[in-house]
């Protein structure tokens, strides 16, 4: 499972935190092109800038696509395998595919994109700062415990459970736990 969530309280950046990098695949020569570039996507291009991606010779953090551009992503095997190890397979159930490129460029800035462990169920995710309010931390906690939790009720059968009168499976979060960098764990839901 991964997502992407607009927490309600903004979580700042350090200064020496890695910052997004932000490819958009549209037609190289297009208004598109212009417009991406002129709201500050770090690569913009189609076949060369995928070529690229693919080679590692550009590493970006987040990957966002005209829907005319998708074949060229996940019809050539190479490609999609590629992406897909590095996370980067645009979708539109992700909000990474849409005609409209600004919103996709704006979206992409100030979200926070979140992804389950397999192997340890785990999600990990930035939802505090140290200097942040008790109340903020707590809507930004539980803005990622419900959409975490819909996901995962959305997959479980829940709908065709409840609909026959079966009681609904519970699975989702079961524990939350907020940690500082070398400091100890606290348990909070």
């Amino acid at each position: 499972m991964r997502g992407r969530i607009f927490l309600p309280n903004d979580v700042p950046k350090d200064e020496d935190a890695q910052k997004d990098v932000i490819a958009v695949v549209v037609k190289e020569d297009s208004s598109d092109a212009k417009l991406a570039t002129k709201l500050g996507a770090n690569y913009v291009g189609d076949k060369k800038l995928i070529e690229q991606i693919v080679e590692g010779a550009i590493n970006p953090t987040k990957l966002l696509c005209h829907p005319d551009q998708l074949p060229l992503l996940i019809r050539n095997s190479t490609v999609a395998k590629a992406l897909g190890q590095k996370g980067l397979i645009p979708s539109e159930k992700r909000g990474t595919v849409s005609s409209d490129i600004a919103k996709l460029i704006q979206d992409a800035k100030g979200a926070l994109d979140w992804s389950l462990d397999s192997k340890t169920g785990l999600v990990k995710a930035d939802i505090a700062k140290v200097g942040m309010g008790l109340r903020e931390i707590e809507q930004n906690v539980m803005a990622i415990v419900d959409v975490v939790g819909d996901i995962a009720h959305g997959g479980s059968g829940a709908l065709r459970a409840y609909k026959s009168g079966r009681p609904l499976k519970r699975v989702g979060v079961k524990k939350v736990t907020v940690t500082v960098t070398g400091g100890p764990q606290i348990t909070v839901l």
